[in-house]
């Protein structure tokens, strides 16, 4: 959403304490930032669409409130978005003095899983996410197995493991007969391994070996030697998680244009070159959206427009193979079969290799599949399962 406030602050020569004053008193009975984003989530809880017409004005409020601590311009709420105390308002608001009505919504399905579940003496220890791995005495999910935690793995990725989404795309993961498939499934575990090793490496320089943690920052316990930088090492482990991820999205879509011959890539004299980005956002674009926007125009070192243009045999192509290997990453990472034969040829081929090892087991890492989650969800939803 792109707005911009028309609304300016009147400029004085000359801040003075009356200035002051009237500056803190109006922001203390103006300040409308919290009840401005209660009030979007009660909406779109509601309306069931972050879309809805109320959600956007109070968007365009927000704007308003966020500025105004500096720009001294409020962000007024009209009648018609406020909404009376009768009204019923979603379970997980906790509201003690009015009507509420059980909502369904994410953030719904979040409190249900995790607040009413504390509230009645729920253990996470042993929830299903855990899939056989197990806690530090920081509260920290460490990324390896214990010494009994492969039965628990398989036991729980099997619960976990849904058939209908490789299916979804028309993948057939058990069938050799199917060149695309095998390749799919070939070049995402290649892709895999890549990925864990690299995460892994950046676990053990930082010394953090909680899986979550390291990919959103949000690091519980920092090590002895990161205590006095916490927000810089915060800063650097997001932007490296940043940067690993892009590079494996960006080796998943050469990969579709390599095995539907666009040559998208062709034009371009390096990975980092001009003109890289935009073509990655042409193919993004025109298998997310089905190729309603085909068009990139982006510099070139000649000053001449170059274009990405699909054909609708090009889309069509380029959303089936995104597709399938969208899936082989799920399939790799979440299908119990071949997690379990992977982990058995790990065991066979180097037992006294300790790259992906150490001295609690193996690493086990779940985030793999989400680089390409909304090319999977997408998968999903035209197939309607």
């Amino acid at each position: 959403m792109d707005f911009t406030c028309d609304t300016k602050a009147k400029h004085v020569t000359q801040v003075t304490d009356e200035h002051l004053l009237d500056h803190f008193i109006n922001h203390a009975k103006s300040d409308t930032l919290g009840r401005i984003s209660m009030l979007w989530l009660d909406y779109a809880a509601i309306q069931k669409n972050a879309g809805a017409t109320e959600c956007l004005e109070l968007a365009k409020l927000h704007s308003i409130a966020v500025d105004f601590p500096k720009s001294g311009v409020p962000a007024v709420i009209p009648k018609t978005l406020k909404l009376a105390r009768s009204t019923p308002r979603p379970h997980w608001r906790e509201l003690k003095n009015g009507p509420t009505y059980d909502c369904d919504s994410i953030i719904g399905l979040l409190y249900d899983k995790v607040v009413v579940a504390m509230d009645r003496g729920g253990d996470f220890r042993y929830h299903d996410s855990v899939a056989g791995r197990h806690w530090n005495r920081q509260g920290q999910l460490l990324c390896y197995l214990n010494n009994n935690g492969r039965k628990k793995l398989m036991r729980h990725l099997e619960k976990a493991y849904k058939n209908e989404i490789p299916e979804s795309a028309g993948l057939h993961p058990d069938d050799d007969s199917h060149d695309l498939d095998n390749h799919c499934i070939y070049f995402a575990e290649q892709q895999k391994i890549m990925y864990d090793n690299e995460l892994v490496q950046l676990m053990n320089r930082y010394k953090i070996h909680a899986e979550g943690e390291i990919l959103t920052g949000c690091i519980r316990k920092f090590h002895k030697w990161n205590k006095k930088r916490q927000h810089d090492l915060a800063e650097e482990v997001k932007r490296q998680c940043t940067s690993l991820r892009r590079t494996c999205r960006d080796n998943f879509f050469r990969e579709v244009d390599r095995i539907c011959d666009t040559n998208i890539f062709a034009s371009l004299k390096d990975d980092d070159g001009e003109g890289y980005d935009e073509a990655i956002d042409a193919m993004e674009e025109a298998i997310l959206h089905d190729g309603r926007q085909r068009r990139r125009n982006t510099e070139v070192r000649d000053d001449d427009a170059q274009q990405f243009c699909f054909s609708e045999k090009d889309i069509e192509q380029m959303s089936l193979v995104a597709k399938k290997m969208a899936s082989s990453y799920y399939h790799v990472t979440y299908d119990p079969t071949f997690v379990n034969e992977a982990m058995e040829d790990e065991d066979n081929e180097s037992r006294s290799d300790e790259t992906n090892r150490n001295k609690e087991g193996y690493h086990i890492l779940f985030s793999f599949p989400w680089i390409v989650a909304d090319i999977i969800a997408k998968g999903i939803h035209d197939t309607n399962i």
